[in-house]
């Protein structure tokens, strides 16, 4: 590989096609088996009382199905030409209780475990919403009190990119003072009070 790369530092058309080139190969080779988006995970919440809609990839024309252990029967559906999938899953009311969903392709099995049924909020903005707790009003007492493990976060990364992607590089993660320092301290703050006020298990998505 390495005798047959292209000298792009001289142009920077090429280095562009170069790049697109190589997420092309690697988007068509990631998604060849089995996959979640990055937002289904362990320790993720689901809406509640809601149609949640589950998505990912798999081999064109791959049958897959969804077991959830609140669900009496599973839910089938078939990856299309493209090899995407969606699947449409019925959840309960909130509660506190740890989840398991089994997401099944042949012998091949993806398990999320720890999974929350409450509220779920995407928090989107610029500045105000990109302040993070640790650069708000007396961080360190907030940070040392965020024991909030059924509050639950996920931090979409900046990625420049030309095109729109199909996936992030991220994970839910449990309210903790090791994980929160570094989140949105407008969706925590706002969170923390829902959980509060609606003992709910909460979702953030920033």
């Amino acid at each position: 590989m390495r005798n047959h790369r292209p000298k792009c530092e001289h142009n920077l058309l090429l280095c562009v096609l170069c790049a697109l080139s190589a997420l092309s190969a690697f988007t068509s080779s990631a998604f060849a088996e089995l996959r979640l988006a990055a937002v289904f995970g362990d320790h993720m919440v689901l809406q509640q009382q809601a149609r949640a809609p589950v998505w990912g990839w798999a081999d064109p024309g791959q049958n897959i199905e969804i077991e959830t252990d609140w669900l009496d029967a599973t839910i089938p559906v078939k990856a299309d030409a493209k090899g995407r999938w969606r699947i449409i899953v019925p959840t309960p009311d909130a509660s506190h209780e740890p989840r398991t969903i089994w997401v099944r392709s042949g012998e091949v099995e993806i398990e999320l475990r720890d999974v929350l049924i409450g509220e779920v909020w995407v928090c989107s903005g610029q500045s105000n919403m990109e302040f993070t707790v640790t650069e708000s009003l007396n961080p360190q007492r907030d940070i040392d009190a965020a024991r909030y493990p059924d509050i639950r976060l996920f931090h979409v990364p900046k990625r420049p990119a030309g095109r729109p992607q199909h996936d992030v590089n991220s994970r839910w993660q449990p309210c903790s003072p090791q994980t929160i320092g570094d989140f949105s301290a407008v969706a925590y703050f706002f969170g923390r009070h829902l959980h509060q006020e609606l003992g709910v298990p909460i979702g953030l998505i920033e």
